[in-house]
């Protein structure tokens, strides 16, 4: 069998980005706090992606026309999610209320807040005078659902895993419990597909997806990758 093309989807990449930079983080340590912090938020920022990315994988996925799926690529990310839940599995809705749900609404707001930054007011004082060295102070207080702290500069390695878990735990919900698929079927939504010709139909295959940061995180952590055929071991 020859494969003639592929159909990208960079989901992967970004979630197993945020898995390894959360990792990266605890590996220095407090001792090299500002590394750890910048480690934490290519995690956190990587983790709101992969979510964002999961949505439009979904949308790509409708069969109702080009400029259908133009349409609804400029709704929010929870509402793809939405049309895509009602239009393949009648009678499933996506309840706002849920725990899973309101968190990941919240990533978005921890991405709106660092794309489209907002005045922050603190109280500074002189470290050094005769270096000029100024430290900031002040308490930005935290992101409620999440527990993370507002303010990014701050941020650990404990609060990217955090975020990690609220994206894999949404994840889970959607497409496992609501939308009712295995491992292999959400996948085949998510990841690179293979595509062969004369059919030029993606090539059909079985996910046994294995990485070294995505196994770490479920035995150290307790993160279940269900959705991606990886169970907690802790």
């Amino acid at each position: 069998m020859e494969f003639k093309s592929v159909i990208e989807r960079p989901f992967i990449n970004l979630f197993v980005d945020a898995t390894a930079f959360a990792q990266f983080a605890e590996e220095i340590g407090p001792h090299q706090f500002q590394k750890a912090a910048r480690f934490v938020r290519t995690s956190i920022s990587s983790a709101v992606l992969s979510i964002e990315c999961a949505a439009n994988c979904c949308v790509a996925q409708l069969s109702n026309g080009g400029g259908f799926r133009n349409d609804i690529d400029k709704l929010p990310f929870l509402s793809k999610f939405e049309v895509y839940l009602g239009l393949n599995y009648p009678g499933q809705t996506l309840d706002r209320g849920r725990i899973e749900v309101q968190k990941a609404q919240e990533l978005k707001s921890i991405r709106d807040r660092l794309v489209h930054p907002k005045q922050k007011t603190a109280s500074i004082r002189i470290k050094d005078e005769k270096e000029g060295q100024m430290l900031c102070e002040g308490d930005f207080g935290i992101w409620e659902l999440n527990r993370i702290k507002r303010l990014e500069r701050a941020w650990n390695h404990e609060d990217a895993v955090k975020v990690l878990r609220a994206t894999t735990d949404f994840l889970n919900m959607y497409f496992l419990e609501l939308c009712g698929l295995n491992h292999n079927k959400t996948c085949k939504i998510l990841m690179n597909d293979w595509v062969t010709e004369p059919q030029l139909k993606p090539f059909e295959t079985q996910y046994n997806f294995k990485d070294p940061h995505l196994e770490k995180a479920a035995t150290e952590w307790g993160i279940g990758f269900k959705f991606l055929g990886i169970v907690s071991t802790a």
